[in-house]
């Protein structure tokens, strides 16, 4: 899967040691009771709450949202952090103990689409 190629590459690991990450089913999204008013979309991802020592578990419905959820864990359990170099670059450190989330996290999008960066204008910053 490309996500655990990613996450082995920037934490320069074997990142299907420590993350279990699945796929939805096409069609079904996560928990909707966690889902915020305001969203529009059924795209989403979870982390489960597992016991120490097991694979931190993320699901999500496409691979961007296994991707965001895996940089929200990154950054919110780990404190890692992923940067630009001219603004400091990577803060990321290898673990011996992954920590496992005190509940259940599941966050949908606002929308289906997003963008990084407006292309028409970015040339002219």
């Amino acid at each position: 899967m490309a996500v655990l190629e990613i996450l082995s590459r920037t934490l320069s690991i074997d990142a299907s040691t420590v993350f279990n990450l699945t796929l939805l089913p096409q069609g079904t999204t996560c928990d909707q009771s966690y889902r915020p008013k305001l969203s529009r979309s059924k795209l989403c991802f979870q982390i489960e709450s597992r016991p120490e020592g097991e694979k931190v578990t993320i699901s999500g419905t496409s691979g961007p949202e296994l991707a965001y959820g895996a940089g929200i864990y990154l950054r919110e359990f780990c404190g890692m952090s992923f940067s630009w170099n001219k603004t400091g670059g990577n803060n990321i450190f290898a673990m011996e103990k992954w920590p496992q989330p005190p509940e259940k996290i599941v966050r949908f999008r606002s929308t289906d689409v997003s963008y990084f960066m407006n292309v028409v204008t970015f040339s002219y910053t």
